[in-house]
């Protein structure tokens, strides 16, 4: 059903709220899932390299050991999700929410990781105005 469409498949998902899609390990590569109702789905190991999740619903969702190569995840919900041990390179994620998501072992580029802070050099002069002021 999700190859088929979004939409189609967003309406199951209403029809059946309590339904926990097995989505383990399927190929999913190079296809557009945006907005995509995604919530608590179990895509352990899927192969979603290059994929559009624009906006998608990912709440929840177990995503340990998936594969996300170049993803566009660009406002994507990840709340709660499980991260663990996914390949995130390349992947994009701007104004992705993360809140309360499983990170342990998350592959992401270097580009991504948080940079040190680099302090000012203090000044001569501003060394002596501290001297005055103690």
């Amino acid at each position: 059903m999700l190859e088929n469409s979004v939409q189609e498949w967003n309406e199951l998902r209403k029809q059946d709220p309590g339904y926990i899609p097995n989505l383990s390990s399927m190929d999913l590569e190079g296809r557009n899932l945006s907005g995509a109702d995604l919530r608590r789905a179990d895509l352990r190991g899927a192969y979603l390299n290059g994929t559009k999740l624009v906006g998608a619903d990912l709440r929840g969702a177990d995503l340990r050991w998936a594969h996300l190569t170049k993803a566009d995840l660009t406002e994507a919900d990840l709340r709660n999700a499980n991260l663990s041990g996914a390949d995130l390179r390349g992947a994009e994620l701007k104004a992705a929410r993360l809140e309360g998501a499983t990170v342990r072992g998350t592959i992401l580029d270097p580009d991504c990781w948080p940079k040190p802070v680099a302090t000012a050099p203090r000044t001569e002069q501003a060394v002596r105005v501290l001297s005055a002021a103690s």
